[in-house]
């Protein structure tokens, strides 16, 4: 586990393709929004609520793996899972 919690220096990197941010502690991703290179994006495991600041990245094809952890129970709670 990491422990990243600010990503927003992140949106000036517009050369980026791949970036993964899997298992941290991001709940703000809006900064992503502009990234127009991006082909793939992880971020499993975070503690996002709102994905809706991915919606350009979705139109430009980009592959978007979102999904929590499991819980106690064992039972996955799913936003997205492997999706656009």
């Amino acid at each position: 586990i990491n422990h990243i919690v600010d990503i927003s220096s992140l949106s000036s990197l517009i050369n980026l393709t791949n970036l993964d941010l899997y298992s941290n502690n991001i709940s703000d991703i809006s900064s992503l929004s502009n990234l127009p290179n991006l082909i793939h994006l992880d971020l499993s495991i975070n503690h996002i609520v709102d994905i809706s600041s991915l919606s350009k990245l979705k139109e430009s094809g980009c592959r978007i793996d979102i999904y929590k952890k499991k819980s106690k129970e064992g039972v996955s709670s799913v936003i997205v899972e492997s999706t656009y």
